[in-house]
């Protein structure tokens, strides 16, 4: 099998995120390849390429799912649930996260949509 390189994941990373974000009405997502770059989908778009969401870097060592409260930018002070993208090697090789910017969900119903969040990564 040949590795994957950073833009292959990247571009399974975004259609996962946009899946993700479709299936949870419409709700922003992030994602980030490791070591590669960062996507936010909002309004059902793919809004920035390179998105700085430093808070997806905690899924990439230690707990793979996280509730973490965004410290900057436009999201600030929303929650954000985050899980690590694991391959069938069991690297992480991705973290997408959901934000919460109502305060309307909890990790127990972010955990709870676990299988159908994996079913929407199993190709990675």
């Amino acid at each position: 099998m040949i590795p994957k390189t950073n833009a292959l994941y990247t571009e399974e990373a975004r259609m996962v995120a946009l899946s993700v974000h479709n299936a949870l009405q419409g709700i922003p997502v992030a994602v980030k390849v490791a070591n590669g770059s960062e996507v936010l989908i909002e309004d059902g778009k793919y809004r920035f390429h390179s998105y700085e969401c430093k808070e997806l870097n905690v899924v990439f060592s230690g707990a793979p799912i996280r509730q973490i409260h965004i410290g900057e930018g436009k999201y600030l002070g929303a929650t954000m649930f985050a899980s690590a993208i694991i391959d069938d090697l069991g690297r992480r090789v991705a973290a997408i996260g959901v934000i919460d910017e109502h305060g309307t969900m909890t990790l127990g119903e972010f955990v709870a949509n676990d299988d159908h969040i994996e079913k929407q990564v199993e190709y990675l």
